[in-house]
């Protein structure tokens, strides 16, 4: 165990509380709920190709790209197979050829398999993947190189998929939050191909990942659009689905906890959306987890009048981002398990009443005494800050 977790135990519950109100922007690990992070760091070998192949568990695969593996990877791969004898899983093998991108793994034999993790590949003969492609070439505003990241190609090709035909893959259905993981000018190279769809649900899809990347035009769009966007219906929820009321607000929500852009701009945008009364509570919710995340000068200066919002999730928000700065914390990241919490680094307004008074998660029994104790941190402080946040503004 390392020294500082011995030295400071109450951490622990720190990070598991962190980890539980991480979990609804975290939730890539669930089946359909994957990345193009999760899918590159799960799968050792991706493959864009057409599966043929019978009952007898061993499947072609004609390989039209090679998104992760060896360059070396021949024209036609064989891919072992074993239904699964469990209800609900559909071996019907397919009646003719399959063209998707395929999650595989090699055995210490040799053998390539799929890949373990995806559990759709695993219960269904491929007649009917969660992420069929259409044949042939990328679609022409998209393209990727041999150096490129297997994530940021694994992204191109699933947006060239949703530009070029027009069956969504159910993958995307599942989580319009595919396209996270990538950094900023990847996501918004692709998201901008993506709002120029044709297709409404597309273009929403695209309008998410650019926010989502933090890049000047998604904060431009977070700005003027959110309360439209967030009231947006969900794609495929039309009369008949039973869930007519569904709204993109959720997805905006979790693209808005995704922003980790510092920039005295990006924390404008943030406060805006978070203080905004006319905004939905979620996606409010949201932007102060970013200040939360983020806990600059500018968000801490920002995040202080919500210490008193009547939400008390947003207040907590509030209370943390001010923990954070004077802590001298990093930027919290929702994609990494217990966001890396650090806090030895030595920071100007760091004492042992602020880390005695650190809070990330519930506060418990404690909350009256550590938002007064933050209140008045605040008060003693606010000067000092505000200056700071002034200063670091380009001038």
């Amino acid at each position: 165990m390392p020294k500082s977790m011995i030295q400071r135990p109450w951490l622990t519950s720190i990070i598991v509380a962190a980890l539980v109100l991480g979990a609804w922007s975290s939730g890539s690990a669930q089946e359909g709920l994957f990345n193009v992070a999760d899918l590159d760091r799960l799968s050792p070998l991706i493959i864009v190709g057409a599966i043929s192949g019978g009952a007898d568990g061993q499947l072609s695969l004609a390989v039209d790209r090679v998104i992760k593996g060896p360059a070396s990877i021949g024209p036609i791969l064989n891919v072992a197979w074993t239904p699964m004898q469990v209800s609900g899983c559909d071996t019907t093998a397919p009646t003719s050829l399959i063209h998707a991108i395929w999650f595989l793994e090699k055995t210490s034999d040799g053998t390539i398999k799929f890949a373990p993790f995806m559990n759709s590949q695993l219960c269904h003969h491929p007649s009917n993947p969660d992420y069929v492609t259409p044949a042939g070439p990328l679609n022409g505003g998209l393209s990727y190189g041999s150096s490129d990241t297997a994530r940021y190609k694994l992204a191109v090709e699933l947006a060239s998929a949703l530009v070029n035909s027009t069956t969504m893959p159910v993958a995307v259905q599942h989580y319009p939050g595919i396209f996270g993981g990538l950094n900023t000018t990847q996501a918004e190279s692709v998201a901008q191909v993506l709002e120029g769809s044709s297709n409404e649900d597309v273009r929403m899809i695209g309008q998410i990942s650019l926010i989502r990347s933090g890049s000047p035009a998604g904060l431009e769009l977070l700005a003027s659009s959110s309360i439209e966007l967030e009231q947006t219906p969900l794609a495929g929820t039309g009369s008949n689905s039973g869930n007519s009321g569904a709204t993109y607000k959720s997805q905006l929500a979790e693209a808005i906890s995704n922003i980790h852009n510092t920039a005295a701009s990006s924390v404008a945008v943030l406060a805006q959306v978070a203080t905004s009364k006319g905004q939905d509570i979620q996606v409010r919710r949201a932007a102060s987890r970013a200040l939360r995340n983020l806990h600059t000068a500018q968000a801490v200066v920002a995040a202080a009048p919500l210490i008193d919002d009547p939400d008390p999730l947003i207040s907590t928000y509030a209370l943390s981002t001010l923990a954070c700065f004077a802590n001298a914390v990093p930027v919290l990241d929702d994609t990494v398990s217990g966001h890396k919490v650090d806090l030895n680094r030595q920071g100007p307004f760091k004492s042992k009443d602020t880390l005695a008074h650190f809070v990330l998660g519930s506060m418990g029994s404690e909350a009256q005494q550590t938002k007064a104790y933050w209140q008045q941190w605040w008060a003693s402080h606010q000067s000092s800050i505000q200056q700071a946040a002034e200063g670091a503004l380009p001038q």
